[in-house]
This record gives C-alpha cells, sequence and structure tokens, in this order.
C-alpha cells in the first residue's frame, strides 16, 4: 500500500522476470547519479516527519488529558 501510495514500482513475488528488470533498471541509474529517478516529489502528507509528529504530540496530548 506504501508503495502503491508512493507511485513505486509494486509486483507480486512470483513475477520473478519483472522483479529483475525493475533491480536492473534501479541499478543502473545509481550507476549513473541519476538521484532524481529515486525521488518522489509528491509524498502524501501522511507520509511527512512533522505531520506525524504533529498527530503523535496530539495523541499524547489527549491521553494526559483523559
Amino acid at each position: 500500500m506504501v508503495m502503491k501510495d508512493l507511485k513505486g514500482d509494486v509486483l507480486e513475488h512470483k513475477n520473478v522476470k519483472e522483479i529483475k528488470e525493475v533491480i536492473r533498471q534501479a541499478i543502473c541509474k545509481f550507476s549513473e547519479g541519476d538521484s532524481d529517478y529515486f525521488f518522489n516529489r509528491l509524498i502524501p502528507e501522511k507520509y511527512e516527519a512533522k505531520y506525524n509528529a504533529g498527530r503523535l504530540a496530539q495523541l499524547i496530548k489527549d491521553v494526559v488529558s483523559t
């Protein structure tokens, strides 16, 4: 689910040929220094540290105040 949210490659474990190709492509991009290949500009807020720190702080406040 996380990878779908992040628009990453999602493959079934039985798709060995496709998995090999995705890994090969990632290795090539890494070797070429193509950091943009690994960067996702559209990360949903629910995965951001600031958002989750705020959620955690609110949860703690709610527990302490009950």
